[in-house]
């Protein structure tokens, strides 16, 4: 009776040992991309040349999301860069850069990516993921529309910067020459002023 009582003990002790240590136990922290709005992107892995297919569409390594031609694989050829410009602007005492497109050569009837990377610093502190690109004096036969979007760093754990993409369709009725616009920038309600956009549409 004495060595019952003393294995029920034990059992006891050894059932309670193990919940606690599964309380104990932290779970596996997996980074979120902290986005609110991510549309589809383009699959990766894809050969230049290939037909549907182009330097600027939005791929998603584990990183988080960039150009095609930013991502480089093994056994792959690289597709051909993506020229981007730097802008810095301000609001009162906080500063806002800008990485985006500048200046976009494509054909009427084609939609092109824009990726403004956005890192903001100053204060009062912004969330940069509510940032807007107004498109002014956008040129008849074009549309701007929002795409993807997630705050910046790896995976999307910086957040103070952002990843915004904004595509430009361009109708197919565009003759070709050169078109600017501006996007203007206001990032949590702040007015940051506006940055130039050209797009040559080619024969």
């Amino acid at each position: 009776m004495k060595k019952l009582l003393i294995s029920l003990i034990l059992i006891l002790l050894i059932s309670t040992l193990i919940g606690c240590a599964k309380e104990i136990t932290p779970a596996l922290s997996i980074p979120k991309t902290s986005t609110s709005n991510m549309s589809p992107t383009a699959p990766m892995g894809v050969s230049p040349g290939t037909a549907g297919a182009a330097n600027d569409d939005i791929v998603f390594p584990p990183g988080g999301f960039t150009y095609r031609a930013n991502v480089h694989q093994q056994d792959q050829p690289d597709w051909p860069s993506i020229e981007q410009t730097e802008a810095t602007l301000w609001n009162f005492t906080r500063i806002a850069n800008i990485t985006y497109r500048s200046y976009i050569e494509t054909k009427a009837g084609e939609t092109r990516n824009n990726l403004f990377y956005l890192k903001i610093s100053g204060f009062p502190s912004l969330d940069p993921l509510k940032a807007t690109y107004e498109s002014v004096n956008l040129p008849g036969g074009f549309m701007v529309e929002r795409g993807g979007e997630m705050y910046g760093g790896i995976g999307g754990q910086d957040k103070g910067a952002s990843r915004i993409v904004m595509k430009i369709n361009i109708s197919q009725k565009v003759a070709p020459g050169e078109y600017a616009f501006q996007f203007k920038v206001i990032v949590d309600g702040a007015k940051f002023g506006s940055v130039p956009c050209t797009v040559k549409v080619l024969d």
